[in-house]
């Protein structure tokens, strides 16, 4: 979908393949070859033998000549022997007690080996390489990047590769959007400097993850093509739906909607009796959906990404699932595919608060204070909890790192308070309370 921000250079449209458009990674010397190790022949170790001793005469010529000594000495032990058994008889321990462990059952031992495999077989199923971590480099040319930042560009190459193979020609929005990722890649890793070393490293880890990075790369456009336009009248209810929505963001510029209350609620409306896409496997896309937002707890973002987009290709229909790939794509700093997911899951719940505030947040990331503003607004305006909200707002802004969503948070939060007056009491009792 192409967005109102997006570039519309009309010789940026299609794709005539990677290279012809980038620059790529043969700008950071894409023709290297790794260089691998190989060691020389190991040299066959020596061998050291015990030579015969060379003393003169065969042993065969030697007389034997026993030693009275010796013999009287082996007696003696024999004797000792003799003894400690009668002993033993006498006392009446069963000399049987002190028998070995009888491993000659094949049964047991053929248990112990199966027990192990078994053991070796989980320990193998329990362990899970760790991606490499990446980091989206800053725009610009000639910079020093980090090793986390190559990883980043060497991945996404090979995600731009993949969704390439996915692209549908045809669809204007989505070559446009393949497009400006080309261009976005273009910006950050079209030319760089690095240390010695770092490049052909980074790119050993990376390419064990070739046939992964490639299939995110693929699920880019696949999720969005699957999400019901099998039909020409689907894809004009799609677009039908985003346009709705972008006409609730413009009526929510003009002072948060302060007055287009009515217009705001008749769009929301207008969308809800849109067709819907039909349900899918509900029951397993929503078990894909908890292990995704597991993995988003723990800051694995790529594993989250990957199985928030298969719970989605299962169930089209749930918006609390596109809702979290989009808020996937964002804490992953993808911002283009965040706001498009972020409006398929409104255009199946445009009443959905947490989704508006997530594009209010793409919004403020890019720099548009007045369409956070807007976002912002119908974030409160849907809210089933303003207070909460309210609340929410005002502790969030005080460690944001954006200089424009600070500026945008703070602005509807005093809006807020205008145009919702019971929030100021309210929200100094409760704060007394300790809710925060």
């Amino acid at each position: 979908m192409a967005s109102e921000e997006e570039n519309n250079d009309e010789s940026a449209k299609g794709f005539s393949g990677f290279s012809s458009m980038v620059s790529v990674v043969d700008d950071i010397n894409r023709s290297e070859e790794i260089q691998y190790f190989e060691p020389s022949k190991p040299i066959a170790p020596v061998l050291q033998t015990e030579r015969q001793s060379t003393t003169t005469g065969s042993l065969a010529s030697q007389k034997y000549r026993p030693n009275k000594i010796k013999l009287l000495f082996w007696v003696i032990i024999i004797c000792a022997v003799i003894f400690l058994r009668w002993l033993i008889i006498a006392s009446g321990i069963d000399s049987n007690r002190f028998t070995l462990p009888n491993y000659s059952a094949k049964s047991d031992v053929d248990s112990s080996f199966q027990q192990m495999d078994k053991t070796i077989e989980a320990n193998k199923q329990s362990f899970k390489p760790i991606r490499p971590s990446e980091e989206k480099p800053p725009v610009g040319t000639n910079l020093n990047l980090t090793v986390t930042q190559i990883s980043y560009c060497l991945a996404e190459d090979l995600r731009l590769s993949g969704a390439k193979q996915s692209l549908n020609n045809d669809i204007e929005p989505d070559v446009d959007l393949y497009n400006q990722m080309i261009n976005d890649y273009n910006a950050r890793c079209g030319y760089f400097h690095y240390r010695a070393g770092t490049l052909d490293a980074a790119r050993l880890v990376i390419d064990r993850y070739r046939e992964i990075l490639e299939s995110d790369g693929r699920a880019r456009f696949t999720s969005r093509s699957s999400f019901s336009i099998s039909s020409p009248a689907n894809i004009n209810t799609t677009i039908k739906a985003e346009d709705l929505i972008n006409q609730m963001l413009e009526n929510a510029l003009i002072d948060g909607g302060f007055n287009k209350e009515f217009e705001i609620q008749q769009l929301k409306l207008e969308i809800e009796r849109l067709p819907k896409p039909i349900k899918g496997k509900k029951k397993i896309a929503r078990e894909f959906n908890e292990n995704g937002l597991i993995l988003l707890k723990v800051g694995d973002l790529n594993a989250a990404v990957t199985k928030f987009q298969e719970a989605y290709e299962l169930d089209k229909s749930d918006t609390e699932i596109a809702s979290n790939l989009g808020y996937a794509y964002l804490k992953q700093g993808n911002l283009d595919l965040a706001k498009e997911t972020i409006v398929i899951s409104l255009t199946l719940t445009p009443g959905r608060a947490v989704s508006w505030d997530n594009l209010a947040v793409v919004f403020g990331q890019r720099g548009d204070i007045n369409k956070a503003i807007a976002c912002f607004s119908n974030t409160y305006r849907f809210s089933k909890n303003r207070l909460r909200t309210h609340q929410f707002m005002k502790k969030i802004n005080q460690s944001e790192e954006f200089i424009y969503l600070k500026q945008a948070r703070n602005h509807v939060i005093d809006w807020a308070e205008k145009k919702y007056p019971e929030l100021v009491g309210q929200d100094s009792i409760q704060l007394k309370q300790g809710l925060f």
